[in-house]
């Protein structure tokens, strides 16, 4: 025997070692190995035959096999990162023994395919050179073209198929708590994809610089995976479908590609069209839609293009909307708590062109879809879903962005008015509370704060601006919540059913809770406008050009508290609240009408215009004792206004009034005549009794003024021309009949 033979034989009879001599015969090749290979010229004999041991004991069962392969694992991690061709000759044995290896049966519960394909991982994100990590990209496609579909043969071409596009190992997908690339199917329907009952967010880390230089690499490995799920589709999404929407999600986040982010987000919505097919969404919930929904607002959360963070939200709200009427409420709670973590400081870009893009479009554009959703399927959603999306409306109205702060709003005012008559008690006081935090954050103390000085408010300008529009929109927004009808419509009378409905759902402590913050609103505004020295010292250091005012706040303000009293005032019958409310009309109603006789610019007086004929409106509508009682305190006021310009409407309104006035005086001479002439009557009846008991007999005298007291009684034709002197001939005419 030769002596090639005799060394041949102590690689082929390897597999007849025990466990432990197998392993530390490994240990050693490999030393050996590494000591050749690091000689110049390197050598590769030994390399040679530690392929060739791999195979002679590849049989050996799992237990032993994982020992062995824990040493060729560490050994392979190192050869593919040295020269080109020595790591070519690594990646292509690699290829061979994953492709033997990978017929066998995958053990319940046990990860060893995983483990074999982990040094292509290594070697892709470690050497740097572009011809061995595409080698890597073609190897694997390779092995998984190499055997023909069967199951477990399918789910460990998942896992390398995973590997392959695992560019960075610091772009892996990871769970708070949970891995999501690193399990497999199983350790996936055993896991879940929750942590202590909460919904866990992934979180990736950037791909490093190299890699984006590399799009040719990039571009390889998305083809390579673009021909997997074209052709092995349904096998994928029934056996891996965690791992397929890792890869992709890797690949949507390659931000020198948006065109590749792109394609790789259309394959996540050919993902989720296989997942209802496939079964729908309570039997894939777990398996299926979980990581494809966490998947998707990944995405939009790390993803540096606008296009694709754009591209995922309508993915994600395409998906929800089409199979959201499949979700239990538990499902719901879970999305919602993912969707509104976005709105999250922490989630910011540090760079300020950066986060003005984030919060002007993807936290707008999450905050409309969630408010679509919250819409369509309110009535499937759990309660706690409601405050979710509070916090989120509270966190965009704060988050110093006049573009996210409008739709914010305009967000909550359009889910309120869609699903208000939907609310119970609790739900509005909810509502409220979250009208009444806004209100509170977004004052302007600032403005009338004595202990704030000028050069301080100017250097937050911007600030105290946006505060002074979000005070402006808010108080549309309690208009257009409770009184939609009043403040849109041209008819004075058309918005009464509508608006007591409206105001009707609230019961009275939760009414006194928006008038208090309304007229907080108000008292701000007011107290800012009255202090001439603040705003002229505002003006003097350049805080705006013009001196600065909040008219528009006040008279909102005013606008919506007159409205509120008004509605309560019609709205109840207790006596004393009446009284206590009325009181409360009069001395806004004089404040209303010395703010707008004591302005003498006709721009701002413009701002108390509508304020000023929905209250003269409403004095024309009083009845005659409350219009005199109003009267009282606005007469001389109103004799100011017939001497200055106004609008048509004010002047017509102003004319009605003194018509009402001259009605109300005719009706009271009237009155007055009409008591005199009882009076009067009531003393003739006396003198002609006198007089008939000194003429007549008692009986005859009675019966002679019974007659004469119903002749005085006879109606009147004409009851305001009625006098005094008719009476008296009439009487003179009996008396000398008598």
């Amino acid at each position: 025997m030769s002596l090639a033979n005799a060394v041949d034989k102590i690689f082929t009879f390897s597999k007849e070692l025990p466990s432990n001599s197998v392993v530390n015969f490994v240990t050693a090749l490999c030393e050996i190995s590494l000591s050749e290979l690091s000689e110049s010229p390197p050598r590769m004999f030994m390399l040679q035959k530690i392929v060739e041991i791999s195979y002679y004991n590849m049989e050996r069962i799992r237990l032993e096999w994982v020992l062995i392969w824990k040493r060729l694992g560490d050994f392979f991690y190192k050869v593919g990162c040295m020269s080109t061709n020595i790591a070519t000759f690594a990646v292509d044995s690699l290829r061979q023994l994953s492709i033997k290896y990978l017929e066998r049966m995958e053990l319940d519960n046990f990860n060893f395919q995983k483990d074999f394909l982990k040094p292509f991982e290594y070697i892709i994100c470690h050497n740097k050179s572009p011809e061995i990590q595409e080698l890597v990209i073609h190897c694997l496609m390779h092995i998984s073209r190499a055997q023909e579909f069967f199951c477990p043969f399918m789910l460990s071409v998942a896992c390398s198929y995973r590997l392959a596009l695992s560019l960075d190992k610091e772009l892996k997908v990871r769970m708070e708590e949970l891995v999501l690339c690193s399990f497999s199917t199983s350790e996936i329907k055993r896991y879940g994809f929750f942590y202590n009952g909460l919904f866990l967010v992934p979180k990736v880390r950037h791909i490093s610089p190299f890699f984006i230089q590399n799009v040719e690499i990039v571009r390889l490995a998305f083809e390579s995976v673009h021909t997997l799920l074209d052709e092995f589709t349904d096998h994928f999404i029934e056996l891996a479908t965690a791992d397929v929407v890792a890869c992709l999600v890797q690949f949507s986040c390659v931000s020198s590609s948006p065109v590749l982010s792109m394609e790789a987000v259309d394959l996540l919505k050919k993902v989720s069209l296989t997942l209802t097919r496939k079964g729908g969404l309570q039997k894939l919930w777990a398996s299926g839609w979980v990581p494809l929904l966490v998947g998707l607002h990944h995405i939009m959360i790390q993803c540096s293009s606008l296009e694709v963070r754009s591209r995922a939200m309508t993915v994600l709200h395409e998906v929800l909307n089409s199979q959201g009427h499949h979700l239990l409420e538990v499902h719901w709670s879970e999305l919602f708590q993912i969707i509104c973590r976005l709105f999250d400081n922490e989630r910011l870009p540090n760079n300020a062109i950066e986060r003005e893009e984030w919060l002007k479009t993807t936290c707008n554009l999450s905050l409309c879809c969630a408010t679509e959703l919250l819409i369509k399927f309110y009535n499937r959603l759990p309660k706690e879903v409601l405050q979710e999306f509070y916090c989120a409306v509270k966190w965009c109205a704060t988050a110093d962005n006049e573009h996210l702060l409008r739709m914010s709003l305009e967000n909550f005012e359009n889910f309120v008015i869609s699903k208000g008559n939907n609310f119970d008690k609790k739900q509005w006081t909810a509502t409220l509370k979250t009208l009444h935090e806004l209100f509170k954050v977004t004052t302007p103390v600032e403005l009338v704060t004595p202990s704030t000085d000028t050069q301080s408010i100017k250097s937050c300008k911007q600030i105290v601006i946006l505060k002074c529009m979000a005070q402006i929109k808010l108080l549309s927004v309690v208009e257009n919540i409770l009184f939609w009808s009043h403040f849109h419509s041209n008819e004075p009378d058309a918005h009464e059913s509508t608006c007591k409905e409206s105001y009707l759902m609230l019961d009275f402590e939760q009414l006194e809770e928006v008038k208090e913050f309304v007229e907080n609103c108000y008292q701000v505004a007011h107290v800012f406008n009255c202090n001439h020295l603040r705003k002229t010292e505002l003006w003097q250091i350049g805080f705006t050009k013009r001196l600065p005012h909040l008219l528009k706040q006040e008279s909102k303000a005013l606008h919506l508290m007159l409205v509120l009293l008004h509605c309560a005032y019609d709205n109840t019958e207790n006596y004393q609240v009446r009284e206590t409310l009325d009181t409360k009309i009069m001395v806004f109603g004089n404040t209303l009408f010395t703010c707008f006789l004591s302005e003498e610019s006709e721009r701002n007086r413009e701002l108390w215009v509508p304020l000023l004929t929905f209250f003269l409106r409403k004095l024309v509508e009083m009845t005659a004792a409350r219009f005199v009682r109003h009267l009282k305190q606005y007469y001389q006021h109103l004799l100011k206004m017939m001497g200055r310009e106004c609008k048509l409407e004010i002047r017509t309104l102003l004319s009605n009034i003194f018509a009402k006035i001259y009605d109300e005086m005719c009706k009271q001479i009237a009155k007055e005549e009409s008591k005199i002439l009882l009076e009067q009557k009531s003393v003739l009846i006396a003198e002609k009794r006198k007089e008939c008991d000194k003429s007549i007999n008692p009986e005859e005298a009675f019966s002679f003024v019974d007659q004469y007291a119903l002749l005085l009684d006879q109606p009147n034709k004409d009851k305001t021309s009625c006098n005094v002197t008719a009476l008296r001939d009439e009487n003179n005419n009996i008396n000398d009949n008598y």
